[in-house]
This record gives C-alpha cells, sequence and structure tokens, in this order.
C-alpha cells in the first residue's frame, strides 16, 4: 500500500472510499485477522441465531459466520458504501442463502427492533462519536438475551501510533468494560491478547456483554 498521510490513513480507516480505500480495506483485512478470530472465537456462534456485524470492512470474513449459524440470518452493516459495494461483489454467491450486507449506520440503523440476538463489531469503538447514543441502537436490535461482542485495539498498544491522533478515541479494557457496564449491559467475559501477526505488537481485545 502507498503510504498516506497519519490524517488520510485515520480517515481511511473510519470509512474507506476510493482507490485508496479499496488499499486501505486489504490492509485492514490482513491487519484485523487476528482480533476477527478472535472475536469469533468469543462469540460462540450457534446454529439459527440471527447474527448483526457491524463495520463488514469488504466483508471477506463474513462467510466463516454464515458457516456456524446455518439457516440463521446474517446481516453485514456498514456505513461506507464504498465498502458495501465490496462485500456485495466478494460475498455474491452467498447473498441468496438469508445473508443480507446494508449500507447504514449507528445510531440509526435500517433494521427492527428485537431481531438479532448477537451484535458483533470490530476496530469500530473508538470512532463511536456519541457512544451511549450509537450503543442505545445496538440494544434496540438486539433481542432481549441478546449479547454484544466488541473487539478492539486497547489504547495502551495504540496510542503511539501517528494516525490514532486523528478522530479516535481510544479505550483500555478497563476503559472500554466501565463504559458497558455504566450503559447497563453485564459483562460475560472479556481477553486481551497480544496479537503476533502485526508488527506493532498491538493487543487485541475483546468484550461479550448481554443486555
Amino acid at each position: 500500500m502507498n503510504t498516506p498521510s497519519p490524517q488520510e490513513l485515520a480517515r481511511q480507516l473510519r470509512k474507506p472510499e476510493g482507490p485508496q480505500g479499496h488499499e486501505v480495506a486489504k490492509w485492514m483485512e490482513m491487519g484485523n485477522a487476528f482480533l476477527t478470530e478472535l472475536s469469533y472465537k468469543h462469540a460462540q456462534f450457534q446454529p439459527d441465531e440471527n447474527i448483526l456485524e457491524i463495520g463488514i470492512g469488504n466483508g471477506n470474513f463474513l462467510p466463516s459466520i454464515k458457516a456456524q449459524i446455518g439457516s440463521g440470518k446474517l446481516v453485514g452493516l456498514d456505513y461506507s458504501e464504498f465498502m458495501v459495494e465490496a462485500a456485495k461483489q466478494n460475498n455474491a454467491d452467498h447473498l441468496s442463502q438469508g445473508f443480507q450486507i446494508v449500507h447504514g449506520a449507528l445510531p440509526h440503523m435500517p433494521l427492527e427492533n428485537n431481531s438479532f440476538d448477537k451484535v458483533i463489531s470490530i476496530n469500530t469503538l473508538y470512532f463511536w462519536d456519541e457512544p451511549s447514543t450509537y450503543l442505545e441502537d445496538i440494544k434496540r436490535v438486539l433481542t432481549p438475551t441478546g449479547k454484544l461482542i466488541l473487539g478492539f485495539r486497547t489504547k495502551e498498544s495504540v496510542e503511539g501510533l501517528p494516525f490514532s491522533q486523528y478522530g479516535f478515541t481510544l479505550y483500555s479494557l478497563e476503559e472500554a468494560k466501565a463504559f458497558l457496564t455504566q450503559e447497563e449491559l453485564t459483562i460475560e467475559h472479556c481477553e486481551c491478547q497480544l496479537d503476533p501477526k502485526t508488527e506493532n505488537k498491538l493487543t487485541a481485545a475483546v468484550i461479550v456483554a448481554s443486555v
């Protein structure tokens, strides 16, 4: 990938678009592989569950969810129209099998109330401009027994990277847990691991919380 300025990289990480966005999306797919695998492991997807993933990028990880939920409904949502089109192309063979890719964004997702057993979102927490309002929209679409799975990089491992100074709100594991608890979610479990697939030895963190 041609090296963008820290400001441009931050902008593209928030909302990939254009030729640079395509390169950033591929870079994110490789860089996020370990964090995604860890998050999916903690999600413990079950057959027939209805799942929403927020912030799907190019959508290349979605088939692994669909393989676990079988006839359950899977919706991938992204607020970058560029990424939505890329995800649709990458998953063209799956879109007729209870598998939807939708353009939309927090805090006004175009989705029905109480419609998902689990919501998973990876590397989006930093961009929640109104965290409480965004979380209310997630709680709205979860069933009364639903769970939220958040995957993110910890503040301690990212704050030294130049792009993180532009539009990122970083959280330590304890800060993220405190935020979710304050918003009346129950922390079920969490994990931090050093990501062996990143050059900068970033920490992958996952929190599972129930409504």
